[in-house]
């Protein structure tokens, strides 16, 4: 209740895990949840990862699209370049930079599924890819 209160915050990371995705919430894909990066890849006909950490960051995935915070121009051209059957995996560094960026996706009206890597970030999905 105190998040749907707060319009400008809402919502929050822990009314995503309730909601379980929405049209307001991306869908979080916490760590533990994750074993490979298969299974990632396996959340759509066409998964596409999304990188949303600042560009100080330079090491990413080859496969991954840099999509730096608060470049909201940038980000809606992407979101209209997407293929209809594209899901979408957003991870940065910690958490929280996936969570917001997907949350501006869904604002700038992303209507395909979104999930946002949590509790976790690039160096644990390197892990993941180093184990493949």
């Amino acid at each position: 209740e105190v998040s749907e209160q707060d319009k400008r915050n809402h919502p929050t990371k822990n009314f995503c895990y309730i909601s379980c995705g929405s049209d307001i919430c991306p869908t979080p894909l916490p760590r533990s949840h994750v074993s490979s990066m298969a299974q990632i890849n396996s959340l759509g006909d066409n998964v596409e990862w999304v990188d949303t950490r600042p560009l100080s960051y330079t090491e990413t995935f080859d496969f991954a699209t840099r999509l730096p915070p608060n470049n909201l121009p940038l980000m809606r051209r992407y979101l209209r370049s997407r293929p209809k059957n594209t899901t979408l995996f957003v991870f940065c560094e910690k958490g929280y930079l996936a969570f917001y960026g997907a949350k501006d996706m869904l604002k700038l009206g992303w209507e395909r599924p979104i999930y946002w890597f949590d509790n976790g970030g690039y160096p644990d999905l390197k892990k993941l890819a180093l184990d493949q």
